[in-house]
This record gives C-alpha cells, sequence and structure tokens, in this order.
C-alpha cells in the first residue's frame, strides 16, 4: 500500500513538474528562511543558542556562523528553473485515495512558482519527526526519505541542475532546525537541531577544502534511523 501511495505521489509531482517548469532561476533562500524562524527556536531553546568555541586546534562554529558561511554558500549555487510547488509539502498535506490510486493535495495557499527542493525537504523531514518509535515502521519511514531523495537526484538530472546536493543539504538543514521550534521534548527537537548543523558543518568543511564542493553529497547518515 506504502508503495502504490508512493508511486502515484511520484507520478502526479513529476507530472506537475514537467507540465509547469519554467525559464526564470527559482529563488532559492534555504538560509535566509532559517534566519527568519532562528529568533523562534532560540525562544523555545535558548541552549541552542551556542557560542563559537575551541579545543586545542579544533574550532567548532556557532550556528549562527554555520549559518552565516551557509549564506555565502547558497548564494553562489546555480539555481534552477521553477517549478509549480505545492509551498507547505508537509505529509499531513498529502491524501493517497486508495480506491481511486490518486493523490490528492490540501492545504495549497502557498502554492506558486519555486524551488522544487523546497517541497522535496519539507516533505522528507514531516515524515522524519513523526514521532513513531517502532523499528518497522521507522525503517518505512527512512525508506520514503530515501525514496524522495532519488526521486530528486533523478529530476536533477533532466533539468540539468548541477547543485542539487548542496541545496538539498541546505533545505534539509532549513527544515531540522526549524521544525525544533514546534518539538517541547528536549532529546527530540535537540536530535532535530544537531542534523541540521550536522549538515552545516559537512557543507561549510567541503566548501573550504580545495576543489569547494566538486563532488558534494549529501551526508546520507543524516537520514538514518
Amino acid at each position: 500500500l506504502l508503495g502504490r501511495g508512493l508511486e502515484a505521489l511520484e507520478t502526479l509531482v513529476l507530472d506537475v513538474w514537467r507540465r509547469t517548469i519554467g525559464t526564470e532561476p527559482a529563488d532559492t533562500s534555504f538560509v535566509g528562511q532559517l534566519q527568519r524562524r532562528l529568533p523562534a527556536v532560540y525562544a523555545l531553546h535558548p541552549e541552542f543558542a551556542e557560542a563559537s568555541a575551541s579545543i586545542g586546534k579544533h574550532t567548532f562554529l556557532s550556528f549562527d556562523e554555520l549559518v552565516r558561511r551557509a549564506g555565502e554558500i547558497e548564494a553562489a549555487l546555480h539555481r534552477p528553473p521553477t517549478i509549480f510547488a505545492h509551498g507547505d509539502f508537509n505529509m499531513d498535506n498529502v491524501i493517497f485515495d486508495e480506491d481511486a490510486a490518486r493523490v490528492r493535495f490540501i492545504d495549497l495557499h502557498r502554492s506558486g512558482p519555486a524551488d522544487y527542493v523546497q517541497d522535496l525537504t519539507v516533505f522528507m523531514v514531516s515524515n522524519f519527526r513523526l514521532r513513531v518509535v517502532d523499528p518497522v515502521i521507522r525503517h518505512r519511514i527512512h525508506k520514503v526519505m530515501s525514496g524522495t531523495l532519488a526521486f530528486g537526484r533523478r529530476w536533477a538530472r533532466e533539468c540539468g541542475d548541477p547543485d542539487f546536493e548542496p541545496r538539498v543539504t541546505l533545505g534539509l538543514a532549513r527544515s531540522f532546525a526549524t521544525s525544533s521550534r514546534f518539538v517541547m521534548e528536549r532529546r527530540f527537537s535537540r536530535q532535530l537541531f544537531l542534523r541540521a548543523r550536522y549538515l552545516l558543518e559537512r557543507l561549510v568543511e567541503a566548501s573550504d577544502r580545495d576543489g569547494g564542493l566538486s563532488g558534494f553529497e549529501l551526508p546520507a547518515e543524516a537520514l538514518s534511523e
């Protein structure tokens, strides 16, 4: 049943994207969205607003500094053509009609031309933050996220998007971090926030190496169960 639902979802989304792909570059602003929401995150979880620190030769940047560096990286990335996006592609807004084998969307008031990575990453993190601990179901959730990532990579190749990997990393970091402002439980909110931090650290580290982001790929362990 899950497989049929995902197949129907991918078929519909791909049809929409192919029909609506534009000629103008998308306004990719994952870092800007994150910066606007960080005050709300820190208001609920002030312990996340840690200063930069050093241990011997190792420096650990504050989250704010990581976000600033990520903004510099994002500004230099290729922007893909727009597609018509849902705008709030949370799994709660996707309904699978099993009898008709059709997917239906709700809560469409934010729909419009956008970067396709926005919808992909919101959908992936909305699955991750389901409060389910059963290992069988968690494995299913991981398969949904991995399948969504694979779908995004196929579309990136189809539309000639060379910077999908750093942008999907930024999109996931944005969604992981901002989701923590809705989670009161300390352990889970910290898990969300630390995944965002991990993604930004890997991206900044890669950009500082010789060759920059050439060959960079989303760290798969960030999506692990």
